[in-house]
């Protein structure tokens, strides 16, 4: 496995970890992202042109639902927020200290449906241009992807460089600088898979930091 992805079990205290998965699992804020997972170039028309027509040849499984409870846009000096980022504030930065992070760009959540097998989607980094610039590699050193598994099942994180499968469990993080290319892997065995996903750039000096 590549020394800068880090996997962590048990990540938040019970309590806390508890409230914000089950806020994930139960709040009425998800939509389709039918168009795609990871490139918008999967949209088959079937939310975006009403199905009018569907588009032939794309890749089926390349959908999810989410939610974005926090959303900054560097362009505009602003952030995007909903229900589930006000109500849970305290849950929000005790996960933010956790990470030692400085502050998020994005907090996205996914909602994946049970396949027959194990798909694996577009590998893929999650933002390219977040903070208004090219993503450049020294930016490594600052900007992390994290991932809350919300639920346990067999699903997870492939990734494209080593290969490394990460399985979803139920308080387990993989953290990992922002620029190492990632995949889902769907699940076979629960109904639905859940997934946090954080962007956000670490503290100066910070320990994930040193340690990269």
């Amino acid at each position: 496995m590549n020394n800068q992805i880090k996997v962590i079990d048990d990540f938040l205290d019970p309590t806390i970890f508890t409230a914000l998965g089950s806020a994930l699992m139960t709040s009425p804020i998800y939509s389709p992202e039918a168009s795609m997972v990871n490139s918008a170039q999967e949209d088959d028309g079937s939310a975006t042109q009403f199905g009018e027509p569907l588009i032939a040849g794309k890749l089926k499984r390349e959908m999810q639902f989410v939610a974005m409870p926090f959303f900054r846009l560097a362009v505009d000096n602003r952030t995007l927020t909903n229900h589930v980022w006000h109500d849970l504030n305290y849950e929000w930065n005790v996960l933010k200290n956790a990470l030692q992070a400085d502050r998020f760009w994005r907090v996205k959540a996914n909602a994946h449906a049970c396949e027959d097998d194990h798909y694996t989607s577009t590998y893929h980094v999650d933002l390219t241009n977040f903070d208004g610039s090219p993503f450049l590699p020294e930016k490594a050193k600052r900007f992390y992807t994290a991932i809350l598994y919300i639920n346990t099942n067999n699903g997870g994180t492939r990734f494209k460089e080593c290969q490394t499968f990460i399985q979803s469990k139920a308080n387990r993080v993989v953290i990992f600088p922002m620029n190492l290319y990632h995949a889902t892997v769907w699940h076979t065995d629960a109904k639905l898979r859940f997934v946090l996903n954080l962007n956000y750039e670490i503290k100066p000096e910070s320990d994930t930091e040193k340690s990269n």
